[in-house]
């Protein structure tokens, strides 16, 4: 999709659009059902203050967008790939990257495998984050020992609590440390 998108001379932006227009075309006219947090105890976090999501699967599909995307930066940054990808990723989920299309949970493994191989420990610094209803986008960089990244770009379509859909675009290259 990526090449293809550049190739037929697609902004990023019209990238992330089309793909967020095709596989959330289902969805679009569905009113989903929101539970309404309780409110917090007096004097427990502060007036307002939600509990900690921790795992209750019901409290992190009522999560928004910008709170996924943002919970995703986090644990992706620690490289905690498997608590992310249990978290954030959609059991159904489906990723576009450079190296074909990765289904599921399993894709997304696989996806961070390789990651790690590529850049072992190297820590990620995002440049760019945007999120726009249930569309978010992600420029980054990281350097490992003998290779790097300048143009990290990832977008993703996030539904009820989930990545559902996202692409990955970057370049690793050596830094001459050989």
């Amino acid at each position: 999709m990526t090449d293809l998108a550049v190739r037929a001379g697609m902004t990023k932006q019209a990238t992330t659009e089309l793909v967020a227009h095709l596989v959330g075309h289902r969805r679009r006219h569905r009113l989903a059902a929101r539970r309404v947090a309780p409110p917090a105890v007096p004097g427990s976090r502060g007036p307002g203050t939600p509990a900690p999501m921790g795992r209750d699967p019901q409290r992190l599909r009522d999560r928004s967008p910008a709170e996924v995307f943002e919970d995703h930066l986090r644990l992706a940054g620690e490289h905690r790939f498997e608590e992310d990808i249990e978290r954030n990723f959609s059991p159904e989920g489906v990723v576009l990257e450079r190296r074909g299309v990765f289904r599921g949970r399993e894709g997304a493994r696989e996806l961070a495998r390789l990651l790690a191989q590529e850049l072992p420990d190297a820590p990620y610094v995002y440049t760019n984050r945007m999120v726009e209803g249930r569309v978010a986008f992600l420029e980054w960089t990281a350097e490992a020992e003998h290779a790097r990244v300048r143009d990290g770009a990832d977008s993703f379509l996030i539904e009820d609590g989930w990545i559902v859909v996202q692409t990955i675009h970057y370049t690793v290259e050596p830094t001459g440390d050989r």
